[in-house]
């Protein structure tokens, strides 16, 4: 019991010294910085999930009219820069996957957060398998 209080009483102070970071890309004058949060509280975690799982169906209100898994990936890359960072994603599909794949911020920010982003990743697939059992049925 004491080994578990300790514990818990270790995994509290590292949570409450996470602080945010800035993210720096180029050099000189071409010099971009992204603010990145490397917590985000409960109540952003799960409207994350509801967007990732949102993206994956689409439809209005309680009628899907697709269902597209392999949007999945995009969904979780896309929520991730919009949840955590200051970044303001395009409007334009092909040029946010550019974004997304094609420069380090989306790695940066996965190494950085790490545990949280998989556990919220973990969330979503089973909220997306639920919702697609629930369908199916």
């Amino acid at each position: 019991m004491e080994k578990a209080k300790k514990e818990f009483a270790e995994r509290k102070k590292e949570v409450y010294r996470r602080e945010d970071k800035v993210l720096r890309y180029g050099d000189g004058k071409n010099t971009v910085q992204v603010k990145l949060k490397t917590t985000i509280p409960f109540t952003k975690r799960i409207e994350m999930i509801g967007e990732i799982v949102g993206m994956v169906f689409t439809g209005k209100g309680d009628t899907v009219e697709s269902y597209a898994p392999g949007f999945t990936e995009f969904a979780k890359r896309y929520a991730t820069i919009a949840y955590y960072t200051d970044v303001k994603l395009p409007s334009d599909l092909d040029k946010t996957w550019e974004l997304l794949n094609n420069t380090a911020i989306y790695k940066d920010v996965v190494r950085i957060v790490g545990g949280e982003l998989r556990s919220i990743f973990k969330e979503a697939d089973e909220a997306i398998r639920t919702r697609r059992d629930y369908l199916v049925n």
